[in-house]
């Protein structure tokens, strides 16, 4: 299986926190039609910048509409997603039922005692230009903490294509 790799920048605030990150995103193929409960994707999207398990810094991200982009072998498809093949618009609505799975999380501050948030729900909106080479967009995506309750991740996303790779991105 082949996924479509783009580097990315991602610039905005995890909770007031300013960040500008690097990363990458992958286009996949649908990684599951059975069991859905909220529409079966037309692919799947994993956006990666750091890493969200160790200290991966402000803004760190992992990012995925199906836990096996993740590594999860119940492949749980943890977003609504709508794609305009036309005009290549593609809408994401993560899941809000999942999101105690740790699908999707996020940091806020850097640092190895940073809190990992678990992103309960939110928009991510991607505009590809017509040869699907270049990408831009916005995340718009709140999170929920052990310890400090609720957080707010919102960026904005440029990205180009990298390749083809038969590896997923991870942080």
């Amino acid at each position: 299986m082949s996924y479509l790799i783009y580097n990315i920048r991602l610039q905005g605030a995890a909770s007031g926190w300013p960040f500008m990150r690097i990363g990458q995103m992958a286009l996949a193929p649908t990684a599951s039609t059975y069991g859905s409960t909220n529409g079966v994707n037309p692919f799947d999207v994993l956006i990666i910048s750091g890493s969200v398990w160790g200290a991966g810094g402000t803004g760190a991200i992992s990012f995925a509409t199906n836990t096996a982009l993740i590594g999860g072998m119940a492949k749980l498809d943890m977003a609504y997603m709508t794609y305009n093949k036309k005009s290549g618009k593609l809408d994401i609505l993560v899941d809000n039922r999942l999101g105690q799975t740790f699908g999707s999380s996020f940091t806020v501050k850097s640092g190895v005692t940073a809190q990992l948030w678990a992103v309960q729900g939110g928009t991510v909106t991607l505009q590809f230009d017509s040869t699907m080479k270049n990408v831009q967009g916005t995340l718009n995506l709140m999170g929920r903490g052990s310890m400090y309750g609720n957080a707010s991740y919102r960026a904005s996303l440029v990205g180009n294509f990298a390749g083809q790779s038969y590896t997923l991105p991870r942080g």
